[in-house]
């Protein structure tokens, strides 16, 4: 689901990106909803820091936290746009 989708349910509105998508917003979440481990899990991108070419990003699972987290090459990605073969 995607996440601006996921903060209309939720908060009443998105302001079409993920200003809202970040740890304690989904812990309060999870305390009202009691999502199953694998039932929502939301991905994290920070912006890039200006000419480093790299995002941080993060995956969380409602239930059980921190998946995985890690670095992306900004370039990379541009390769694989809209989706990769």
């Amino acid at each position: 689901m995607d996440g601006e989708f996921l903060a209309g349910e939720v908060v009443g509105w998105n302001f079409g990106d993920g200003h809202l998508h970040q740890e304690q917003v989904l812990a309060s979440v999870q305390k009202r909803c009691n999502f199953e481990s694998g039932e929502l899990r939301v991905i994290m991108v920070e912006s890039p820091k200006l000419n480093n070419g790299k995002i941080y990003w993060r995956i969380h699972d409602a239930k059980d936290g921190l998946m995985e987290e890690g670095y992306s090459s900004v370039y990379e990605l541009k390769t694989k746009m809209p989706w990769p073969e």
